[in-house]
């Protein structure tokens, strides 16, 4: 019975009717259409019935539930500009739909209130969007966005150049109002010039569809880059020589025509900028397979701190993103990214098992790699009269890759063996789908979703050496061939009825799953040209089925002061594997309350029941051979298990007000159950096996506190993070609980005088200690001093120098880099001689705790160099 009563409540609130109006029209400045203006239809008391955005023609149509009010205000607004408002009474309406347009004015007054200086303001808040001036935050050795970017109060980008605001992953980065790259936007943002944006824009509570705004509550945040004008054609090409046969050559261009809206780049370079993950973002679980691949080989980093890490590369990539508005009712996207990436290096990396009897494993090895990764996009949006939009996307994904390394292996120091090792791996993926809206009326619609995915991943691994002669398992066979092929067919069905009444929001969500996956694995001794099973103890051939259906109720109330969101999901999930049949029913509940404290404190609260189940990769009984000395085993029976999360966040950013910025946040997990790894060694050969154990808890916090002192021109920046992780592992039938702590400091002081001298500079900490019971196994503290100055000559010339000192594994390593910048005034022309790690560090050895082994590694850096490099902006 209590279940049912929500859901009544919600079906009766979908009855609720009121007078329903349109209202359309076009929003300009000057005469110019004025993109992203807000709109907003109030009552009498404030009360918001509904809103929307100009889009990039400054067209906007807004539709709205009267709810019986007798007045109503119509209010346009944008940064800058004066607030326009249009009176209505319901009473007058001669029909359903109204046609204004606004002129806005500017509004010097209103700058005035927001800026940080009397001129152009650092930042901006108007309603939902903070918007940055780039230009405020840029400096000469910026190279792209993403360097500005890092800069902005609320803003972090990981090393992997995934962008968070406000402790929210952003999703897409619009260009002018169009999301042209999806969550592919590191293309655009570490490639797009700073010198070619004007401002770039947070908006908080994004809604994408314009359908569906003033009907839904979103939490959704995105960026928006304003360029600094709308010449047809922007951008810039840089051409970068050295010695040692370095280079870094590259182009990007913006294109603006008509109803086309294209940004295209292409870059090759081997000074280190290598780009690994350029077409993902950060969505790295606890318990996941990279690409769902059973083999993993792969050139790391060894620096915790920056990918300021001079790697051996030589990469190549480029893009073409482009957004065609082919009519006012029909939006085209197209986007096709190609990759290459070489890496080379000199490896030494040394392993201490914590098991009942010290063992230690050490490989020295020379290794090289290329990554390729080709993706085309195709997608379509096309509206269907005045209350429903059809939408379909496509997209094909081919990563071919290479791997192979001449490696000296140690086991206990004492056994010594030369192993050749080569990878080939291919996967494959396409993904379509079809999507349609249709909007009842002004606070109710529909959406439906189908989505496909097909992947194929390909595995070869090869390893040659003595060892295995030597091991009874392996029948005398020196040259091992081990295969893997892992399919996935998946399809999903999605229903949403979405209601809106005053400053309630009801959304009703149904659906399904149909998953297929199939692993295949084989291994063969190799003599000459012939190939031969090994026997069954290698052999997999798995198929996965399941089935899952879902029944959503979601109730959020917001009146823009506080936000309750409740949310409870339930699902029965249905897995066959291995003749073994399970269906079970979990539900998921989930509880939000976001309050805000002022203009510019929020606090948000959030708690949730999440369902965990195995990857559907990991079932596979028999043995894969992994790595030299590596054998894994999969689960053998069907595990899942649920996780209790809660999170806490306080945000304070008046920094447009009181150049002040604060942000707090808490974390903790708990599951009774989990996943636990299972080790031990066997002749020389290290075994993991998956299995089902006690569960993880994790708790941690957060700190970032940033203050600007206008006064003598300085910035402080102070970042603190601290976590703790219980879990569990085995190795040698002895199951242990590790405890681990991690701490994270950062300060960060940098000046921006007016005079020609500045500089910065930076402390960064981390400490990683790791126990079992009482005992502390592992500390491992590693630190970065860092001092930077700037110097302005004057006449276009300015000095860059930069020391870094890291202190990792005990031992120091410094390094030094320069660059000399020339600017002529009224020139598109930049010139820069840049000198990298100037004090030649060959190599960097850091040390980290996994499971139930600590690793202490190096790896070979690129050396001295120095270029010569020219720069030249294309339309500005």
């Amino acid at each position: 019975m209590k279940s049912i009563l929500p859901l009544l409540f919600i079906l009766i609130s979908f009855a609720a009717f009121g007078q329903k109006i349109t209202l359309n029209g076009k929003v300009t400045s000057g005469g110019q259409p004025l993109a992203y203006a807000t709109l907003q239809l109030k009552t009498a008391d404030s009360t918001i019935l509904s809103y929307t955005n100009s889009n990039t023609n400054g067209l906007f149509v807004l539709e709205a539930d009267l709810g019986g009010a007798k007045f109503v205000h119509l209010i346009a607004s944008y940064i800058g500009l004066k607030t326009d408002t249009l009176k209505l009474e319901s009473s007058t309406f001669n029909g359903n739909v109204i046609s204004h347009n606004f002129e806005l004015l500017d509004d010097p007054k209103q700058l005035d209130q927001i800026n940080i200086n009397a001129e152009k303001p650092t930042v901006a808040i108007h309603n939902d969007t903070t918007s940055f001036n780039v230009a405020k935050l840029t400096t000469a050795e910026d190279k792209n966005i993403e360097s500005v970017i890092r800069k902005m109060p609320g803003m972090s980008v990981s090393k992997d150049g995934t962008i968070t605001y406000n402790q929210q992953k952003i999703t897409k980065v619009l260009l002018e109002g169009d999301d042209m790259t999806g969550e592919n936007y590191k293309t655009i943002t570490q490639n797009l010039k700073p010198q070619l944006v004007e401002q770039v824009q947070a908006i908080e509570n994004y809604i994408e569809d314009d359908l569906l705004n003033g009907i839904i509550s979103s939490d959704e945040v995105v960026l928006n880059l304003k360029l600094k004008n709308n010449k047809s054609i922007l951008g810039s090409a840089d051409l970068g020589v050295g010695i040692n046969k370095r280079n870094d050559v590259s182009a990007n261009v913006v294109s603006l025509y008509k109803r086309i809206k294209a940004f295209s780049y292409i870059s090759n370079n081997n000074t280190g900028e290598y780009q690994e993950d350029l077409l993902s973002l950060n969505s790295k679980t606890a318990h996941s397979n990279s690409d769902g691949k059973l083999i993993n080989h792969a050139i790391g980093d060894t620096n915790p701190f920056d990918n300021n890490n001079f790697r051996l590369n030589n990469t190549l990539s480029g893009s073409l993103s482009a957004v065609s508005h082919a009519n006012k009712n029909l939006k085209l996207t197209l986007g096709v990214y190609a990759i290459r990436n070489k890496l080379s290096d000199e490896r030494s990396n040394k392993q201490v098992f914590f098991g009942p009897e010290p063992i230690t494993t050490e490989d020295r090895e020379t290794r090289s790699s290329n990554d390729r990764n080709y993706q085309i996009e195709l997608g379509a949006q096309q509206r269907i009269g005045r209350a429903s939009r059809l939408s379909s996307a496509i997209s094909y994904t081919f990563k071919p890759s290479t791997y192979s390394s001449l490696d000296t292996s140690f086991f206990n120091t004492e056994t010594e063996n030369l192993v050749k090792q080569s990878q080939e791996d291919k996967v494959k993926s396409f993904k379509g789908e079809i999507s349609y809206v249709q909007k009842a009326n002004a606070a109710t619609a529909f959406v439906a979703t189908m989505t496909t995915l097909n992947q194929k991943i390909e595995q070869s691994y090869g390893s040659v050496s003595d060892l295995y002669s030597q091991i009874p398992l392996f029948n005398g066979a020196k040259n091992l061939l081990q295969n893997a092929s892992n399919t996935l067919n998946t399809v999903t069905i999605d229903a949403q009825l979405l209601k809106k009444s005053g400053f309630n929001y009801f959304y009703l969500n149904g659906g399904g799953n149909i998953k297929q996956t199939q692993t295949f694995t084989n291994l063969y001794r190799v003599d000459d040209f012939t190939q031969t099973l090994l026997g069954e103890d290698f052999q997999n051939d798995v198929v996965t089925d399941s089935r899952l259906l879902y029944l959503a109720a979601k109730y959020t109330f917001d009146n823009k002061i506080i936000k309750v969101q409740g949310l409870i999901r339930g699902n029965i999930k249905h897995i066959s594997v291995y003749e073994q049949d399970s269906t079970y029913f979990y539900v998921q509940p989930e509880l939000n309350i976001t309050a805000k404290l002022s203009d510019y404190q929020q606090l948000s609260l959030n708690y949730k029941i999440q369902n965990t189940s195995s990857d559907d990769f990991d079932y596979y009984k028999n043995s894969l051979v992994t790595d030299v000395r590596n054998i894994n085993t999969g689960l053998n029976r069907i595990y899942y298990f649920n996780s209790h999360i809660i999170r806490a966040y306080y945000n304070n950013r008046s920094f447009s007000d009181k150049y002040f910025s604060f942000q707090l946040s808490g974390n903790a997990s708990y599951s009774a159950s989990g996943f636990l790894t299972a080790n031990y060694f066997d002749n020389t050969l290290f075994y993991t096996q998956l299995a089902f154990y006690k569960g993880i808890k994790k708790l941690g916090g957060n700190a970032v506190f940033q203050k600007f002192i206008p006064v003598i021109s300085t910035d402080f920046t102070l970042n603190f993070g601290r976590s703790k992780t219980n879990y569990y592992a085995s190795i040698s039938n002895q199951i242990n609980n590790y405890t681990n702590f991690n701490s994270a400091f950062d300060f960060k002081l940098s000046t921006g005088f007016k005079f020609p001298l500045n500089f910065s500079g930076q402390f960064q900490y981390i400490k990683d200690a790791t126990y079992i019971a009482d005992n502390k196994i592992n500390n491992n503290i590693v630190r970065k001093y860092s001092v930077a100055s700037r110097i302005k000559f004057g006449g276009g010339l300015t000095q860059l120098v930069s020391f870094d000192l890291y202190q990792l594994n005990k031992t120091n390593y410094h390094i030094l880099n320069s660059e000399l910048i020339y600017q002529p005034k009224n020139t598109r022309l930049k010139y820069s001689i840049i000198g990298k790690n100037l004090l030649d560090v060959k190599t960097l050895v850091n040390s980290y705790v996994s499971n139930v082994v600590k690793s202490t590694s190096s790896a070979s850096l690129l050396g001295r160099h120095v270029m010569f490099n020219l720069s030249l902006a294309i339309g500005q």
